[in-house]
């Protein structure tokens, strides 16, 4: 029989990444180790229905069990859906959604991002106003869904991401993802962890901002890069995005041309996209030199 840890993730890799609870356990990685220890029966999951009964039940080589439909009956994906002429922006769906499938903001509108919502439908009774409702989602629920799923969850879980900002003391026991391979020219520890005597567990220098932010979704590690560069995947639930420090960093960035040459398409391009998306801004001031 294989070791426990192993047992658990191939167990883990089995079930929907629903993150519903409806098993009995806060999300499907606890109920892997259950299930990996005999704690807990291989039926008790409703998003993955008889298809993950008998999956489970061929890899540990047991007869199924009758699906325990006392959890809730499988059946079509459902995605929650908010009513935004009734929403308050409480943000107690934000809080509630295991999966960050929910942005918003404080007594602002929120939305349900439909392609990441894994229907599991713990954001319905948290909401005061009950503007949110469950509804077809009209597709189905795949393997891909499932891994990105639990990579958002386990983003959400890890323990700085329920914080507001972070510190020196939040970051040296981490594996840090950062651009520059000169430990002398990270702005990161020049300026937050050295004059604080403090030196992180773990770092890697990682050239492209794709690499960076997959690896920090994957939770291999904390990426340090500017907000703006990593909007998309934040937007998504991806990643979760903090301060550094409680005031938080800015950085000045110069873009310096010569005034005889045209300007580059690569560099017109990166000043615009600095003009659009970074903050402060003095948006369309170009100085050739």
């Amino acid at each position: 029989m294989p070791d426990a840890p192993d047992l658990v993730d191939r167990i883990d890799d089995l079930l929907p990444q629903t993150q519903c609870t409806r098993c009995g356990y806060p999300a499907c990685r606890p109920y892997a180790e259950a299930i990996a220890i005999g704690a807990a029966d291989i039926n008790r999951c409703p998003p993955g229905g008889e298809a993950t009964l008998a999956t489970l039940a061929r890899m540990l080589d047991r007869d199924p069990p009758a699906l325990d439909t006392a959890r809730g009956l499988p059946g079509p994906l459902r995605v929650a859906h908010i009513d935004e002429r009734a929403c308050i922006g409480c943000t107690l769906c934000i809080s509630a959604c295991p999966v960050d499938a929910i942005i918003g903001a404080p007594k602002r509108m929120h939305d349900v991002l439909g392609t990441l919502c894994s229907g599991c439908d713990l954001c319905v009774e948290p909401c005061p106003v009950d503007c949110i409702v469950m509804v077809p989602a009209g597709r189905e629920w795949t393997p891909a869904d499932a891994s990105a799923a639990r990579a958002r969850h386990a983003a959400r879980d890890h323990p700085l991401a329920k914080k507001r900002w972070v510190g020196a003391a939040d970051l040296a026991p981490e594996h840090l993802l950062l651009y520059t391979s000169r430990p002398e020219e990270s702005f990161l520890l020049r300026r937050v962890l050295a004059p604080a005597s403090l030196v992180p567990a773990r770092v890697s220098f990682i050239m492209l901002t794709e690499a960076m932010i997959e690896l920090a979704r994957a939770g291999t590690g904390v990426g340090v890069l500017p907000r703006w560069s990593a909007q998309r995947a934040i937007a998504s639930g991806a990643v979760v995005a903090l301060s550094i420090t409680r005031r938080g960093m800015r950085r000045h960035w110069v873009a310096a041309t010569l005034s005889a040459q045209e300007d580059p398409p690569f560099m017109t391009d990166f000043i615009d996209l600095l003009a659009e998306r970074a903050s402060p801004v003095r948006s369309g001031v170009r100085e050739s030199a």
